[in-house]
C-alpha cells in the first residue's frame, strides 16, 4: 500500500518538471490525492473481495450487503462522541484526582502522545490485513478505557489511561480511514 502511494506521488511530477529542486508534486495539486487513492485502491483491492464477487448470495448479510461501510461510519461517530467528552470532563477529573489546573493539564500532551504512538504503530498492522479485528479491538479498548476513566485517584494513573485512550482512538481513526478506502474505493476519496 505504501509503495503504491509513493509511486503515485512520484508519478505526479511530470518529466519536464523533474529536477533536483522539484522531486515531489506541489501541495496544491488537487489530483495527487485522487491518484494516490486510486493506486492504493488498485493495489490492495485484492484484500476486499466481497461475498458477491466470490459468487455467494448476500441476502442474509443485511447491513453487510453493501460492505462494512456503515459500520466504519458508526466507529467514527463513537470515536467522536468519546473524544468530545474529554474536554468537558476535565473539571470533574481534576476534582476526583485533587490536582491543580496546571497538574491536570498533563492530560493534553498525554492524549496527543497516545495518538501519535498509535498512528505510528497501528498502520503496519492494518497493512498486514488485520483490519476488522483491529478496528473491533480498538473500539472495545476505547470503551474499556472510557469506563476506567472514572476510577483513577492520581493524575499519573489518569494520564496513563488518557494516553491509552489517545492510542486506541488513533488506531480507530487510522483503521477507519484505511478500511474505508479499501472497501469504499476511490469514490470515497472525494468525500
Amino acid at each position: 500500500m505504501k509503495v503504491a502511494a509513493a509511486n503515485a506521488i512520484a508519478d505526479s511530477v511530470r518529466a519536464d518538471e523533474l529536477c533536483a529542486e522539484w522531486v515531489v508534486p506541489s501541495v496544491f495539486d488537487k489530483d495527487v490525492p485522487l491518484r494516490v487513492a486510486e493506486a492504493v485502491y488498485r493495489g490492495d483491492r485484492r484484500r476486499c473481495v466481497t461475498a458477491e464477487v466470490a459468487g455467494r448470495s448476500t441476502a442474509h448479510l443485511g447491513i453487510w450487503r453493501r460492505g462494512p461501510l456503515p459500520l466504519y461510519f458508526a466507529a467514527y461517530i463513537l470515536l467522536g462522541f468519546g473524544m468530545s467528552v474529554l474536554g468537558p470532563a476535565i473539571p470533574t477529573l481534576r476534582e476526583a484526582t485533587g490536582a491543580s489546573n496546571g497538574g491536570i493539564s498533563i492530560l493534553f500532551p498525554a492524549v496527543s502522545a497516545g495518538g501519535f504512538v498509535g498512528a505510528l504503530t497501528v498502520g503496519r498492522l492494518y497493512d498486514q490485513g488485520h483490519g476488522h479485528r483491529l478496528l473491533g479491538a480498538g473500539l472495545a479498548a476505547f470503551g474499556l478505557a472510557a469506563l476506567v476513566l472514572s476510577v483513577p485517584s492520581t493524575v499519573v494513573v489518569l494520564a496513563v489511561i488518557i494516553f491509552l485512550l489517545g492510542l486506541v482512538g488513533s488506531a480507530i481513526d487510522v483503521g477507519g480511514n484505511t478500511l474505508l478506502l479499501w472497501h469504499g474505493g476511490t469514490g470515497w476519496s472525494a468525500v
